[in-house]
């Protein structure tokens, strides 16, 4: 929701906000912050980082302004950036990743201006998390495509997160078992994998054959920078059944 009154950048760099807006040209953009489970995925995905940022080397920043544009600034629920840390009080440089929790009033066409803007700005990982549904996103020009494995991996294959691993913060093991790094983590990922048997591989190698030919499935040009993506659908249709094999195939092949 914005705000009727314009404002000028200067006020709103000189004024504290709670939650903080967003501010895109002279409006002030409010975002949908504040129930419980938005703010535990906020913090599983800043407590993931930090416990892994000794080897991958990034910085998780809460609730950061970045400026995407000269009169428009966002502040992703999340924002990830290579050490050393941006010596800026405002960022101007694009994050690594962008990191957007879906808030129960959130769909992706009220989120779609945001996404664009983040593109825009060449932003070259943006996920998106949905707590109730606890699955995830990654976003790019060409679309929104799932995470059907349950794991979110930046385009240069530095980051994989299981997204599993973000809901057992309260696992009765404590952190540790929840937040291993990457490379410790990935022998699991496979070991639960093995539990599928192989009809049930078959079938879930079948149904995403379906799914892919419907990413391929040409919806609209590609747009120029800054332009809307509104014209795509927002979801790619899936194969009835693929949901229900879900809940048991993690990961059966390398990133």
């Amino acid at each position: 929701m914005s705000t009727a009154t314009l404002i000028s950048v200067e006020e709103y760099l000189a004024t504290s906000y709670r939650p903080d807006c967003d501010f895109v040209d002279g409006q002030l953009i409010e975002r949908n912050v504040g129930t419980k489970d938005h703010s535990k995925l906020q913090r599983a995905v800043l407590v993931w980082f930090y416990e892994n940022r000794r080897e991958l080397r990034l910085t998780a920043f809460p609730e950061q302004r970045v400026q995407v544009a000269q009169r428009r600034y966002r502040i992703p629920d999340v924002c990830v950036y290579p050490l050393p840390e941006p010596d800026e009080q405002i960022f101007t440089q694009p994050p690594y990743i962008c990191v957007e929790v879906l808030s129960p009033k959130d769909s992706f066409p009220r989120l779609q201006d945001r996404l664009d803007d983040y593109l825009a700005m060449g932003v070259p990982n943006i996920w998106v998390l949905d707590p109730p549904s606890r699955r995830g996103w990654s976003i790019v020009r060409e679309g929104h495509f799932e995470a059907l494995d349950g794991v979110l991996r930046t385009s240069d294959g530095r980051v994989i997160l299981a997204i599993a691993d973000l809901f057992q913060s309260e696992d009765r093991s404590g952190l540790g078992r929840c937040f291993r790094t990457p490379a410790a983590r990935q022998p699991a990922l496979h070991a639960r994998a093995g539990r599928t048997t192989q009809a049930q591989s078959d079938r879930i190698g079948e149904l995403e054959r379906k799914r892919a030919s419907f990413r391929r499935r040409p919806t609209g040009a590609a747009p120029a920078p800054g332009q809307h993506l509104s014209n795509r659908r927002w979801f790619d249709p899936e194969p009835p059944g693929l949901a229900a094999l879900r809940s048991g195939y993690i990961d059966d092949h390398p990133p």
